[in-house]
């Protein structure tokens, strides 16, 4: 199932899931190809499968530059990894609720240290346009052109957030 990569928070991400595997649902949402490397998105979910019940989703690496967001959720599944042996208070909760983990959605953005994915789409703007109108020009993103800054690309186009639809809509 776990490859090696050459992407650091990818490698400890994979280590962490093989800990959590026996109280967590592991997916492979997507693969991203970059370079000569295919990169998985993965989603670990902890709790009940009630589909009633409160989620929290925990997103991380949406832009690969910035690098925290996958540390922070990395750091808070290793302190959830380390007590689920044991609290029961932390069990107990997670009878009653679900938390969804997708710590590097942007493998290849990071991998690439780009703002955008490999396709230069960022991907914090490519989601269906609302009813709420156009937004700020170029801040609110902008379906011009890969060569310019915060290129949004087409509707929830990108692979890596339809994967990230799917898991939220489930």
């Amino acid at each position: 199932m776990l490859a090696p990569h050459s992407l650091p928070e990818l490698r400890e991400l994979e280590g962490l899931l093989t800990q959590i595997e026996p109280y967590a649902r592991i997916q492979t949402l997507a693969h991203v190809d970059v370079r000569d490397q295919r990169l998985p998105v993965y989603a670990a979910t902890l709790g009940t499968q009630e589909p009633t019940a409160p989620s929290l989703a925990f997103v991380g690496g949406v832009h690969g530059l910035e690098r925290i967001g996958t540390q922070v959720v990395l750091a808070y599944l290793h302190t959830l990894s380390a007590r689920l042996s044991w609290d029961r208070v932390l069990n107990d909760t997670l009878e009653r609720v679900r938390l969804v983990f997708v710590p590097l959605l942007n493998p290849g953005g990071m991998l690439l240290r780009w703002r955008s994915n490999p396709r230069g789409v960022d991907l914090m703007r490519n989601a269906p346009r609302g009813q709420g109108g156009a937004g700020s020009f170029l801040l609110g993103g902008q379906r011009l052109s890969a060569k310019l800054p915060w290129y949004a690309g087409k509707d929830g186009s990108e692979l890596e957030n339809r994967a990230l639809f799917e898991v939220i809509q489930r």
